[in-house]
């Protein structure tokens, strides 16, 4: 749990720090938001999570309070999916919640076709780690997740820093601008 703990301590000062360079600060609410969601997984042992939130602080605040929990997997979905796309995951996934602003909540349960019974949900054996799920699969029309772990994620960062060294200034600090969304892997990191 301390590893999980250590990414969401740095996760929240890289943003904070983000912020400050373009003076803003995280919403006064930002930590009551990480513990509402940790809380709703407290009595889920291998939890499966959809995050369909559109506000960047409430997905950031939701991936840092997954990382905490240290259990289970996350699967980010792209708020801007119809219903095609939300039946496919529905189908796929069986989430056992949904983190999403109200709007998205009443169309996800207005949209997606019912699910067969709970019971008949494949229980994938427990993991070591919790995993985090991107979505893919845009060119095939069908809607896939790649799985990354806190290690393969950590490997993604550590692979940027290290191309981009020459180029950075003395205090080895990347500000960067991203304008990927941020359930693309690329917009997360």
């Amino acid at each position: 749990m301390t590893k999980n703990c250590d990414i969401s301590t740095a996760l929240t000062t890289a943003l904070r720090a983000g912020l400050e360079t373009i003076n803003q600060t995280l919403p006064a609410n930002f930590s009551a938001w990480i513990e509402d969601y940790q809380h709703s997984l407290e009595h889920l042992e291998n939890p499966r999570v959809l995050l369909l939130e559109p506000n960047p602080f409430k997905f950031c605040a939701a991936a840092i309070a997954f990382w905490q929990v240290g259990r289970g997997s996350l699967f980010l979905g792209n708020p801007a999916w119809q219903v095609a796309e939300f039946n496919q995951v529905a189908q796929q996934l069986h989430p056992d919640r949904l983190w999403a602003s109200s709007t998205i909540e009443t169309r996800w349960l207005s949209t997606v076709k019912p699910l067969q019974d709970d019971s008949t949900r494949e229980h994938p054996h427990p993991i070591n780690e919790p995993l985090m799920y991107f979505p893919t699969g845009g060119s095939s029309g069908k809607i896939r997740f790649a799985a990354h772990s806190l290690s393969t994620l950590t490997a993604a960062v550590t692979g940027v820093k290290h191309f981009i060294e020459p180029f950075l200034p003395p205090s080895g600090n990347i500000n960067s601008f991203c304008v990927l969304p941020l359930f693309h892997v690329g917009g997360l990191l």
